[in-house]
């Protein structure tokens, strides 16, 4: 194992990877990716490379480790949340995989590091008060009508609009 990981170590460094800034690779990134992604990923990965760089400066892709990372991921997530931390995982993961690709990086320094788990959101319910003040606001008989019925049923709006009456039993009144 140990002359394994000693070959693998030498051929590691023997690899030749294009040296290029923090700046200069998310200019890159992000001029590539806007035409894979939705301008929404866009903005948040320039979001995600703007808080990185304001952390670690404008270093060589080559020289951000995985320890600075970590560091990295948990001042976000205290600063701001654990959904931006990991958010900014994920996006970072994804930037240094293409970097790999592209030759700026032996092998994705995010690999190993561990995602954040998200807190499970409690449901949310209506009490019964805001149930009618809910229905009460509602002029249009048909729309009242359908709101006690998703309710009744718990049906999610898309069960609700691709609904068929084949689907429906009206003499055991239940519903497939």
């Amino acid at each position: 194992f140990l002359s394994e990981f000693v070959k693998r170590i030498e051929e590691e460094k023997k690899q030749i990877v294009i040296p290029i800034r923090l700046k200069e690779f998310a200019f890159k990134y992000l001029l590539q990716s806007q035409h894979h992604f939705t301008e929404k990923t866009t903005n948040t990965n320039k979001t995600t490379f703007k808080y990185l760089e304001n952390y670690l400066g404008n270093v060589f892709l080559s020289e951000i480790t995985r320890n600075q990372l970590d560091t990295y991921f948990q001042k976000r997530a205290n600063d701001t949340s654990i959904f931006a931390a990991r958010k900014d995982m994920i996006n970072i993961s994804a930037a240094f995989n293409n970097a790999v690709a592209n030759g700026y990086l032996v092998a994705n320094v995010c690999n190993g590091i561990k995602r954040y788990k998200l807190p499970e959101r409690q449901p949310l319910f209506y009490t019964r008060d805001d149930f009618q003040k809910l229905l009460a606001a509602i002029t249009c008989p048909d729309l009242k009508d359908l709101v006690l019925f998703a309710v009744n049923t718990g049906m999610r709006q898309m069960e609700l609009i691709t609904l068929e009456w084949r689907q429906i039993n009206f003499q055991e009144n239940y519903l497939t």
